[in-house]
């Protein structure tokens, strides 16, 4: 959507630009199509523009609709997604005063195929296929939950376990008269206890990962990272994990004798990112994806302070159960579910009778087991190639994706998610928006000749 509005707003001359999306609710997506105003972004407001030309927009938009909000509040998911819903309809309508289009079809897109002129075709699921286009921009977010490897087929087809919590009225689904399973404890599962607590009132949950860790809370004033606290010794450092880990714990010791809390050293390290886990060999990014990604992950992508006290107001009254354990059986009853759980370090498994069983492992992380209609098209085409991780597609330094044939296609791009193999981050507002104008102004470059804001 943020790649749109920029081809609106750069174009020098009129283009034509054609969404494609299942939902009705273009831009909104899973994140901030969430109803629950207790679900909060994992951003200070300040911070969330959808603009690299102004990081605050979203803050101003905020003020608009109430005139307390402050930079670093940190606000509700939905009032981002009207944020995005208005950016992309202003656009809409600039765009027409400058005779650009705007064309929205609500279908899901399941296949592509290139033309002798070398244009794109995209097959529709229940359309006719759409007339060419002169590029194309795969932005189809992330990828959807896989069933956690613990759960067979019996419980997965049944009712009482939902697979994907942000699926249409899942949640609805939930036996207010007994507790809920959660398996995973990141950031889908914080969602997932507030929106329990909103729609169903105080029922027992237990939570269990591997590590049973929660995400970190920013620190309460929401002051924006100084980005001036990055490691000194990962400049000279073996591009090792090991070597990273240590000079990143070294750092942090050093800043803590000084009074500078953790958050700045992580936050330090997000510019630089991307380069760091580029010098990584293949061996060391699986060993990170093995070891250290848990850990990386609750202190990388944090919650409101506000988020975090409620989750200890649940726990201290023992409505929320954090475990680090896993399931490791389960009988299904007629009107339950027997939940056997073995907590970490443990040989002597746990009992539950639970309502309702919720994946809340998040997006999935290999794009090779969880490929849809669309991608797979992609890949079966040769137009796309899966990096060696299954992180995402390859792509070349402008976001062309890369074929097959190795070479990349520079009327074919990819932004979002599916850009994690490349960049690692590749999710979060801050970076989705710079990936979004380098994609929207080498197309206008290379179709126009010229980008009007740049």
């Amino acid at each position: 959507m943020t790649t749109a509005v920029r081809l609106l707003d750069g174009a020098s001359a009129p283009i034509h630009v054609t969404i494609v999306e299942r939902s009705s609710d273009v831009g909104r997506g899973v994140a901030y199509g969430v109803e629950n105003t207790n679900c909060l972004l994992n951003v200070p407001a300040a911070r969330m523009g959808a603009l690299v030309e102004d990081e605050e927009q979203f803050y101003h938009f905020a003020r608009t609709r109430d005139r307390r909000v402050s930079p670093g509040d940190f606000l509700p998911r939905s009032l981002y997604g009207e944020y995005l819903d208005e950016l992309l309809r202003s656009a809409a309508r600039r765009g027409r005063q400058s005779g650009h289009e705007l064309r929205i079809v609500t279908d899901e897109a399941i296949g592509l195929e290139a033309d002798v002129l070398g244009r794109f075709r995209v097959a529709l699921a229940s359309s006719a296929p759409l007339p060419p286009f002169d590029a194309v921009i795969v932005a189809t977010g992330n990828l959807s939950p896989l069933v956690p490897v613990q759960v067979g087929s019996d419980l997965a087809s049944h009712d009482r376990f939902i697979s994907d919590p942000w699926a249409p009225s899942a949640l609805r689904r939930i036996d207010s008269r007994q507790g809920v399973l959660l398996i995973g404890t990141g950031l889908t599962a914080v969602d997932v206890a507030l929106s329990i607590v909103e729609e169903h009132g105080e029922l027992p949950m237990v939570a269990i990962s591997r590590r049973g860790q929660l995400p970190q809370p920013h620190r309460p004033h929401g002051h924006p990272p100084s980005y001036g606290h990055f490691p000194p010794d990962l400049v000279s450092c073996s591009p090792t994990i090991s070597a990273y880990l240590s000079a990143v714990r070294k750092h942090v010791r050093a800043l803590e004798d000084d009074g500078v809390d953790w958050r700045e050293a992580i936050g330090s390290l997000r510019p630089l990112t991307p380069k760091l886990w580029q010098g990584l060999p293949r061996e060391e990014r699986e060993r990170f994806l093995r070891h250290v990604q848990p850990f990386w992950d609750t202190h990388r992508h944090r919650i409101s302070s506000r988020v975090w006290t409620r989750l200890q107001e649940l726990r201290q009254r023992e409505i929320l159960d954090v475990r680090a354990a896993r399931l490791v059986g389960y009988s299904v009853e007629s009107d339950h579910v027997r939940a056997i759980v073995r907590d970490r370090g443990r040989m002597q498994p746990r009992e539950y009778t639970v309502g309702s069983i919720i994946n809340c492992t998040g997006p999935a992380a290999d794009l090779r087991k969880q490929m849809s209609p669309f991608l797979q098209a992609l890949a079966d085409g040769g137009y796309a190639v899966v990096d060696s991780l299954g992180l995402g597609f390859r792509v070349a330094p402008n976001g062309s994706m890369i074929g097959r044939d190795g070479r990349p296609h520079d009327s074919l791009k990819l932004v979002g998610p599916l850009l994690k193999g490349e960049y690692w981050e590749a999710t979060a507002v801050p970076e989705l928006r710079v990936h979004a104008a380098r994609t929207a102004d080498s197309l206008l470059a290379r179709f126009l000749g010229s980008v009007r804001h740049a």
